[in-house]
């Protein structure tokens, strides 16, 4: 059972006969990710707004169901939307004061929508979107003394504490969740924000978490995230956190879809431990922010987004990329560079020295190696079936790089890097096992060298 599961079997349930819960929040902060730029207005006057009701059908007129922006779990939440226009619970909910504001020059990606629910506002902010912008802001968050995103996220609240004296809910997921816990402590509207609520949302700068605003807004905190969270657990949250049951793996399980429910309690179904995967995550993350400087961290960063990921022309051949890589690496002054390499030390020392072995089981301890064993020779296993089984296979691998070549704008940065890795293991050992094979044309070692072949293309 998910979020959408409890959405249908209560729809028919009023906010008064059941109040509103977590759940509810998840269903409305979801639906953040969804452009409404050309159907709401940024007058935080709840009767400038839409109901949910009619916001899904101007939505459906505007916006063909091709997901040009915020591709995963797009769909969904389209059908989200849908579903709550169509509850009796949600459909008279207001939806206003719409906010969406994007500059590459500032490295700013911000948005934030309000729903009126009775007598309390919902302020959620969006989280990380599909652009290459958002992910450079995330990355700023370990040097910056505060990003624009969150002033902006501020500045909102305190513009909305102006025009209402209604109590003040604020929410969000992922980066949106630590825009909402910023500006909850630094507006000027923490008087009126009765809750908070974190889903899988980064935490603060450790010196900001001893401020006197943020142990005000201590007690307001709901955190929640699951149990293979690897954003969750990033920065400093000095909260109580509920762990919760995902149908995720790994990195997926970050999406509120994947999140276990209890439609009966109509809450989540949380379990005592997160995976070691997550801790691992989470001690690594302390150390290398306790280790490494600002400065570093500042030049590294910029450094590393001057050489992939600064804007270039639309589909531009191979040679040229790799032509402009070497120009800018050829051009980056010896600071850089000795910055670039400080920083990389200090995440290796980092990763070797956060040991979480003595917490876990014998059987903990060898589940993510069987996995990741299994994952790596799967390529190998079909190909030694049959030489067709292998033919197919390598036909899908390349259609796989084809198709990820072709629709660069899906920046699944994070997913593209762990296929490369799951390559390159691949590839190394088909190679060691093809040198001492006897009879080396064999379709047995073709996935393997189409890894290596990957690599070399992608690099």
């Amino acid at each position: 059972m998910n979020i959408v599961d409890y959405l249908n079997q209560h729809s028919n349930t009023s906010l008064k006969q059941r109040p509103l819960n977590a759940l509810d929040i998840a269903c409305l902060t979801e639906i953040s990710y969804l452009s409404f730029s050309d159907s709401l207005t940024s007058s935080f006057e709840p009767q400038e707004g839409l109901s949910l009701q009619d916001l899904a059908l101007t939505y459906q007129k505007r916006h063909n169901r091709e997901p040009k922006e915020l591709l995963i779990a797009y769909e969904a939440r389209v059908d989200l939307l849908h579903h709550l226009a169509t509850s009796k619970r949600f459909k008279d909910v207001i939806a206003f004061a719409y906010s969406d504001y994007f500059s590459e020059l500032e490295e700013t990606q911000f948005a934030a929508i309000s729903f009126y629910l009775d007598d309390r506002i919902l302020v959620v902010y969006r989280g990380t979107d599909s652009s290459v912008i958002g992910w450079k802001e995330d990355f700023n968050l370990s040097y910056m003394e505060s990003i624009p995103s969150q002033r902006l996220a501020a500045n909102y609240l305190n513009l909305l504490a102006q025009a209402t004296e209604s109590s003040i809910i604020v929410s969000g997921h992922s980066k949106g969740g630590n825009l909402a816990l910023y500006a909850a402590c630094y507006s000027q509207a923490r008087a009126n924000i009765s809750d908070v609520y974190l889903f899988d949302a980064p935490g603060l700068q450790e010196h900001l978490t001893k401020s006197t605003a943020f142990k005000e807004t201590l007690p307001k905190i709901h955190a929640f995230r699951p149990q293979a969270s690897l954003v969750g657990v990033l920065f400093h949250l000095p909260v109580e956190t509920a762990i919760i049951k995902s149908y995720g793996i790994s990195a997926m399980q970050h999406l509120l879809f994947l999140w276990q429910v209890d439609t009966k309690t109509c809450c989540f179904v949380t379990t005592d431990h997160a995976t070691p995967s997550s801790r691992k995550m989470q001690a690594i993350a302390n150390l290398y922010l306790a280790q490494a400087s600002k400065s570093d961290n500042q030049t590294a960063i910029d450094f590393v987004w001057k050489l992939f990921f600064k804007k270039r022309a639309d589909k531009e051949p191979f040679s040229v990329r790799l032509k402009n890589v070497y120009s800018a690496m050829a051009s980056s002054t010896k600071a850089e560079r000795q910055r670039l390499l400080a920083v990389l030390s200090i995440f290796f020392t980092s990763w070797y020295t956060s040991d979480i072995e003595q917490d876990l089981s014998d059987r903990q301890k060898l589940k993510p190696r069987r996995m990741l064993l299994k994952f790596f020779y799967l390529p190998e296993q079909l190909a030694s079936k049959s030489p067709y089984l292998g033919l197919v296979t390598i036909a899908f691998l390349l259609w796989g790089a084809y198709f990820f070549l072709r629709n660069q704008e899906l920046n699944l940065l994070v997913f593209s890097s762990l296929y490369l890795l799951a390559l390159l293991v691949t590839g190394i050992t088909a190679i060691h096992r093809w040198l001492k094979a006897p009879k080396r044309l064999s379709f047995d070692y073709l996935p393997g060298i189409y890894s290596i072949a990957t690599i070399v293309l992608t690099i």
